[in-house]
């Protein structure tokens, strides 16, 4: 028959030989990491040791912890201890390495960024900003990304210009596509009260032509034009929310309020003379 502590040892022996193999695989990857990090983002390099001292601090507890199993005995509660604390590093050695990942892409993306502008492609340059902006709220605390939200929110600016002009064409002559397109340029930054802007400015003044309209064509009596125009401004608000709902869903319920409001506060507006 086997020894009573046979069963045992080997069970200890196992986790041992599983700690020391996920202890090697962490100092691997954050070797790895630390050397592709450091090889793009030289100023990162005081990141970089603070983290590999506070992974070196852990190993040594594993360390230790390995050595009090490897001469004695260990009860079930301390192997798993020890593995606990395995997970605990790789876990922060994995979070350090995705850190110093995003850190070297959003440099890089700093980096490109103007390149890419110079290239007109509104979906690039969105989805660009719309990265560089993840990054910032991962790393925007280490010194090399100081300025980065100011400049981030001067190149959003400079993407809502080059919006602007085509956007409100687009929805100044229903184009669909088009609409659908520049609108989810704007989306992608986030910038939706653009989009509510840019959208009034384009609509609404149909409707504004219609009420000071009134009386350029004869003295026709008000109360009798009345009528009229409010059967005007059902069919445009009906009109304008099955085009909304179809091109623009996602904020569809904001224009046509926005459309309705203005219809209403021009039909109760009852200054005539101005």
């Amino acid at each position: 028959a086997a020894a009573p502590g046979a069963g045992r040892e080997a069970a200890l022996g196992d986790l041992e030989l599983r700690a020391q193999l996920l202890a090697d695989e962490l100092a691997s990857g954050l070797e790895d990491a630390a050397a592709a990090a450091l090889a793009r983002l030289p100023r990162a390099r005081s990141e970089v040791r603070r983290i590999q001292e506070e992974a070196a601090g852990l190993s040594e507890r594993v360390g230790a912890i390995l050595g009090r199993l490897a001469g004695s005995e260990a009860s079930a509660s301390q192997a798993v201890a020890v593995l606990e604390v395995v997970d605990r590093v790789k876990g922060q050695v994995q979070a350090a390495r995705d850190t110093l990942q995003e850190a070297a892409g959003l440099a890089e993306l700093m980096n490109t960024v103007e390149g890419t502008f110079a290239t007109g492609d509104l979906g690039k340059i969105s989805a660009t900003l719309a990265a560089m902006r993840r990054g910032l709220e991962t790393v925007g605390g280490v010194p090399e990304f100081a300025g980065g939200e100011s400049r981030l929110r001067r190149l959003e600016g400079r993407l809502e210009g080059m919006v602007a002009a085509p956007l409100t064409e687009a929805l100044a002559g229903n184009k669909e596509e088009e609409v659908r397109e520049l609108a989810s340029v704007l989306n992608q930054v986030g910038k939706h009260a653009t989009l509510a802007g840019l959208y009034a400015a384009a609509k609404l003044p149909r409707l504004r032509d219609a009420w000071h309209a009134y009386g350029a064509n004869g003295a026709e009596p008000f109360a009798r034009w009345l009528p009229t125009y409010l059967d005007q401004v059902h069919a445009a608000v009906e009109a304008e929310s099955r085009w909304c709902a179809a091109v623009l869903p996602a904020a569809h319920p904001a224009l046509c309020l926005l459309y309705t409001s203005d219809a209403a506060d021009d039909s109760l507006r009852l200054d005539l003379g101005g």
